[in-house]
């Protein structure tokens, strides 16, 4: 199969659950655990598949994987939601738009197992998570430190799920909310001399310049969260169009609380 790992999510689906024989059925809490975590590592394996190898179809087929596969362990509301999300996907014109469609009805999907592993009470007790949402993992590029730093995901983060029943809580510091974003931009393989990279989210637009060697470094820091991309090469024929707009770049990531590499390639 061309994408391996879908095959490993499937085995989960299947292995953690009993046999349905075409009847919806509910979950445990472990097994809810067990199917939110087999959703993140579509979701990241999706995100990889659309950012690193701008192979949209790929992306839009591991999704399409996901949701009929998990489908018969979802409640009868949200299998109606998934149905009708898949034929509205079928009809859109550009894959990159399909993909997206879908990604929205696997957060919502996996939203619901992460309530039926912590329980209802994790609803009243804790603000709401965001997901991840798809990127490439990157060393900043400006610094060669002594001791490699950890590589980041951009857009996909996956929430964590908290201690199921049994297990021993832990105790966290508050993060802090905002991260510094640095990375290069190329088109078809190759850095992208000069222009402009915008980050666009409710919470305000934030812009940088493009070094003619790709290379960006926004000097302000970003309010933690998922942004829409926009590119703007100095040369308004080097990339197609699209790219200029974040509603039709198809470009996203998630700025994480704390330094980050993101690599985008644009692909003509």
């Amino acid at each position: 199969m061309r994408y391996p790992l879908v095959c490993s999510i499937l085995v989960a689906f299947v292995s953690v659950l009993p046999q349905t024989h075409g009847q919806s059925v509910q979950p445990t809490a472990a097994q809810a655990a067990k199917l939110y975590q087999s959703l993140r590592d579509a979701i990241d394996h999706g995100a990889d598949v659309f950012n690193q190898q701008a192979d949209y179809s790929g992306c839009y087929r591991i999704f399409e994987g996901a949701l009929l596969s998990i489908k018969p362990f979802a409640s009868a509301t949200r299998a109606k939601e998934i149905d009708d999300g898949l034929a509205k996907a079928a009809r859109m014109a550009r894959v990159e738009d399909k993909a997206f469609q879908l990604r929205t009805i696997l957060d919502a999907v996996r939203e619901d197992f992460r309530v039926l592993a912590r329980g209802p009470q994790a609803t009243k007790d804790e603000p709401k998570k965001e997901t991840k949402t798809p990127a490439e993992e990157k060393k900043p590029p400006e610094a060669k430190p002594s001791v490699e730093e950890p590589k980041v995901k951009a857009v996909p983060l996956p929430e964590k799920i908290g201690p199921l029943e049994g297990e021993p809580k832990k105790t966290t510091r508050a993060e802090p909310k905002v991260g510094h974003v640095v990375g290069t931009v190329s088109i078809n393989g190759r850095p992208m001399q000069g222009g402009k990279l915008q980050l666009v989210a409710p919470v305000g637009e934030f812009t940088t310049k493009v070094a003619p060697n790709g290379e960006f470094a926004f000097p302000m820091m970003i309010p933690s969260g998922p942004y829409r991309v926009a590119v703007m090469p100095s040369h308004e024929k080097a990339a197609a169009p699209r790219f200029r707009d974040e509603t039709t770049s198809g470009l996203l990531i998630r700025v994480r609380p704390e330094k980050q590499s993101i690599e985008l390639n644009l692909v003509k």
